[in-house]
């Protein structure tokens, strides 16, 4: 009996602390890829009259 109880509470904290690394992570994933994808957004919206940029630039 006291190995099923000990059992149960190992599997609920498992659950809990997945279920906290998800929401963790899942912010963190979401604000890295917004920081990615900003400085496309601004070459998009830079003014078509600036000079071409050098050629070794990807």
């Amino acid at each position: 009996m006291e190995y099923s109880l000990l059992m149960a509470l190992v599997v609920v904290v498992s659950l809990l602390a997945i279920d906290q690394l998800t929401d963790t992570s899942g912010s963190y994933l979401s604000q890295t890829s917004d920081d990615i994808g900003e400085p496309r957004e601004r070459i998009a919206n830079m003014d078509p009259d600036l000079p071409d940029p050098p050629a070794w630039l990807p």
